[in-house]
């Protein structure tokens, strides 16, 4: 049967007929509906790899917890300060199609613990303390850059290494 549903598949996506590609929808809604009756956790990571090809950079919630926490060294915040702070400044939790709130999470977190140093020394006056919103907005901001890239260069799925979808 396996043999006989790969034949079917590659024969209806090649075929680049919208009645056939219907009908191949038609048949994987009915049988995600029964997995998520069935098998929810399994179903999730389904819906996660449809949900991924409408941005450039998407990373899902489990993958983002697993990147960030071997990070070094770790981000100044947890995700709950992290929710807490973007809130608080206004600032856009995603932007389709460019970055989901994961990505945009874990990129923030990659920019903090490679660079945050650098840039909290750089925007110290005077031997003066850092303002940590300011800190928290300007690697927002570097982080846009690299999520929103112009020429697509930055990847999130690939600089990171996960399991490509696409």
């Amino acid at each position: 049967m396996k043999e006989q549903f790969k034949e079917l598949y590659d024969y209806i996506v090649n075929s680049n007929d919208v009645d056939k590609m219907h009908v191949l929808g038609h048949v994987a809604k009915s049988m995600m509906y029964m997995l998520i009756d069935n098998q929810p956790q399994k179903a999730r990571g389904y819906i996660d790899m449809l949900e991924s090809v409408r941005w450039h950079n998407y990373v899902t919630a489990k993958e983002a917890e697993k990147i960030v926490e071997v990070m070094s060294p770790l981000p100044s915040w947890s995700r709950v300060a992290w929710n807490s702070a973007m809130e608080r400044l206004g600032l856009e939790l995603c932007d389709e199609p460019y970055y989901n709130e994961h990505a945009l999470f874990v990129t923030m977190c990659m920019v903090c613990s490679d660079s945050g140093e650098t840039i909290s020394s750089e925007l110290a006056a005077n031997g003066s303390e850092v303002d940590k919103d300011a800190l928290f907005r300007f690697i927002y901001r570097l982080s846009l850059d690299k999520l929103k890239d112009k020429d697509m260069m930055f990847n999130i799925r690939s600089y990171f290494r996960l399991d490509s979808w696409k």
